[in-house]
């Protein structure tokens, strides 16, 4: 839990400090992306997920992982995988 903690409280930050600037104004940002959702998740569907695409670039996914909206604690192996699959320089560092 305590790895956890730290992403939702980030998580209820930016719902409640969130902002809306319309692609035009703001740029997506350069940075790889990999966008994931789990597949019974009703808190973000794939289509949410994948609306993210439009501010970031470039991007990967959505990936779909098999869980509701907390699939990173019920599929953690499948979590990390994806993530080590996606960003594999970051952790050779």
């Amino acid at each position: 839990m305590s790895l956890f903690l730290p992403l939702l409280r980030a998580d209820f930050y930016a719902t409640e400090s969130y902002h809306y600037d319309s692609p035009d104004v703001c740029p997506p940002l350069r940075t790889p992306a990999l966008l994931l959702c789990g597949s019974h998740d009703r808190e973000a569907s794939w289509q949410q997920v994948d609306a993210w695409r439009q501010w970031l670039s470039p991007v990967t996914g959505p990936v779909v992982i098999d869980g509701d909206h907390f699939y990173p604690i019920q599929q953690a192996r499948s979590f990390f995988t994806q993530i080590v699959r996606h960003f594999p320089t970051h952790f050779l560092q």
